[in-house]
Parts: structure tokens; C-alpha cells; sequence
């Protein structure tokens, strides 16, 4: 599995999180938004995206998350790293991160 965090400076609302990635058991790319600035931890995820056959395809998933983008896309290298995962990361047990 691979799970990124959207810098900052991409990210409209910057109390919102992004986290994206690629889920090989599930064959299909996730996206998360979160809404940092709710109390409760709980009530802050504000988008859930997974396991869908339309997420199967990364340019298909994107606009799902569009709207909580600045420009309404992903930095280049984040979707080519994404794509690249789509290719790599299916080994059961492998795991990318961003902080690596």
C-alpha cells in the first residue's frame, strides 16, 4: 500500500488533510480529506473514496478530490509516483509512505 500526504500548499482549505494512495488488495487508489479544524477526531474525515472500480484508474479518482485542490489537481510528481505504485506496490505486505 502507498499513502501520501498532500503538501500543504496544495491543499485549499488549509485546515483540510489529504492523504492519497494506492491499495493493491483492493486494486484501486483512495483519497481521504480530513477537516483538522473539527474537535472531535472522529467527525473530521470528510471524504472517504476506496475501493470503487471508478477509482481503478487514478485520472478518475482525481476528480473526486478536485475541489478541496488548489488548482483542482495534484502535483505532477505525486501522480506520477501514484501510477508508478499502481505498478510497483502489489507485493502483499509492501508499504510505501511519504515520510520515507
Amino acid at each position: 500500500m502507498s499513502r501520501y500526504l498532500v503538501p500543504k500548499q496544495h491543499v485549499l482549505e488549509q485546515n483540510f488533510e489529504i492523504v492519497v494512495g494506492w491499495d493493491p488488495p483492493l486494486k484501486t487508489f483512495f483519497a481521504q480529506v480530513y477537516d483538522r479544524s473539527i474537535q472531535n477526531e472522529d467527525d473530521q474525515l470528510v471524504l472517504w473514496e476506496t475501493g470503487t472500480p471508478e477509482c481503478q484508474v487514478l485520472h478518475l479518482m482525481l476528480p473526486v478530490i478536485s475541489e478541496y485542490l488548489v488548482e483542482h489537481k495534484l502535483p505532477e510528481y505525486m501522480i506520477r509516483d501514484l501510477m508508478a505504485d499502481q505498478i510497483t506496490v502489489s507485493v502483499p505486505g509492501s508499504y510505501r509512505d511519504s515520510n520515507d
